[in-house]
């Protein structure tokens, strides 16, 4: 739980890393995060971890969501970051609301992990909200790659904007859908 009270503006990036090691592992974490009206902050989530190269480990699995509320005039600067071992399946859905006034700016980078599907969704609750969405993964071998974007714009006089890179090499697929 990341909770910034009303008109608190949070200067230091405060960072959670999910990590998990071993054989036969699996990880269902759940992140809320609330801004509160006027509050400001910066998270930097890092997913990483799961069977080592080369030990033959089975396949491990990633399940998590984050879930996040900005509230009016709030602001939430968000990095996430993934790089999970070859042998990992990761799932993951990331949900924003944002309130009248406020603004939350992503940033995803997608690197590891020999599939992933990467769900990402921001609801636009109130007028003046701001949404910018940017996402960056790299894939190689037989990585597979999914990422949907859905930005729900309720109400109207609000502004998202999107962008999604992907680099591929060997027989690595991506695909990517949104609306």
């Amino acid at each position: 739980l990341l909770y910034v009270p009303r008109d608190v503006k949070v200067t230091e990036p405060l960072e959670i890393t999910y990590e998990f090691s071993g054989q036969n592992v699996a990880g269902f974490p759940h992140t809320l995060v609330v801004i509160e009206p006027g509050a400001e902050a910066t998270l930097v989530q890092k997913f990483v971890g799961g069977p080592q190269p080369g030990t033959n480990g089975a396949p491990s699995v990633h399940a998590s969501a984050t879930e996040v509320f900005v509230k009016e005039g709030g602001h939430l600067h968000y990095i996430s970051y993934q790089n999970f071992s070859p042998n990992v399946y990761d799932f993951t859905l990331k949900r924003a609301h944002v309130a009248r006034d406020a603004e939350i700016d992503w940033v995803i980078g997608m690197f590891g992990a020999s599939f992933q599907r990467y769900d990402i969704e921001c609801v636009m609750d109130g007028e003046g909200g701001n949404s910018f969405m940017y996402g960056v993964g790299f894939a190689e071998h037989n990585q597979q790659f999914g990422q949907f974007t859905k930005q729900h714009h309720k109400t109207g006089n609000t502004v998202s904007d999107l962008l999604f890179k992907n680099v591929l090499r060997d027989s690595a697929v991506s695909n990517y859908a949104g609306i």
